[in-house]
């Protein structure tokens, strides 16, 4: 292998090695938009759960307090009870959480589908405490708890991806230290071989060069 051989296999190698290098900075951009907007996804998800739960847990007190007052009239604290259109407000708020919730989570993966279920039986529950339902409130604050850590330890998991990059970076990260690692032996390896084949050369055309000028002195 001559010198001249490796300036043009130099130049694909250096061309080959940009494209790389593009490819990764392509994604590594729009890797890092995707984990922009799940952070933004995270925070919305967020800030609706934490009004669902607030909301239910506001429903379960007032339904508390009437079933209270159902009971006893003449309760000593019903001046502080709240106001019904306080449960409306709160019924509304959790039927639009709700359903803003429903269109942010993914219903293929295992813990979206369970916080989900938690929610529904939040719901569920809470419509209990109306009429003559024997449900506590006790019972059904048991069940927002539950939701409630659900609810971060999707987030949390959410949260780790961000943290680690999308998977797609991920693959690429790993593969383009391969990449650039083999490519970086590759050209040291052409180099030795290509000084070598050299250097093996150069006696060859010495002894080329003195039989000729032995023969124009003969």
């Amino acid at each position: 292998m001559s010198i001249p051989f490796l300036i043009p296999a130099a130049t694909i190698f250096a061309a080959f090695i940009a494209a790389i290098v593009g490819l990764i900075s392509l994604t590594v951009s729009k890797e890092g938009k995707i984990s922009d907007f799940r952070q933004a996804w995270i925070d919305s998800l967020r800030e609706d759960l934490t009004q669902f739960l607030a909301a239910t847990r506001i429903m379960i007190r007032l339904l508390e307090e009437k079933r209270a007052f159902a009971l006893d009239p003449e309760h000593p604290n019903k001046n502080i009870f709240f106001k019904d259109e306080d449960g409306l407000k709160a019924r509304l708020k959790v039927a639009e959480c709700y359903q803003r919730i429903l269109l942010r989570l993914n219903a293929s993966q295992p813990d979206h589908q369970k916080l989900l279920a938690y929610l529904d039986e939040t719901i569920q529950k809470t419509g209990q405490l109306t009429g003559d339902s024997t449900a506590s409130p006790a019972e059904v604050l048991g069940a927002v708890k539950i939701a409630s850590d659900s609810a971060a330890a999707v987030l949390k998991e959410e949260w780790k991806t961000v943290k680690a990059g999308e998977p797609t970076f991920q693959l690429i990260s790993k593969v383009s230290k391969y990449l650039v690692g083999g490519f970086a032996i590759l050209a040291v390896i052409s180099i030795a071989f290509a000084l070598g084949a050299q250097s093996q050369s150069a006696p060859s055309t010495q002894q080329e060069s003195g039989a000729r000028c032995l023969f124009f002195i003969r």
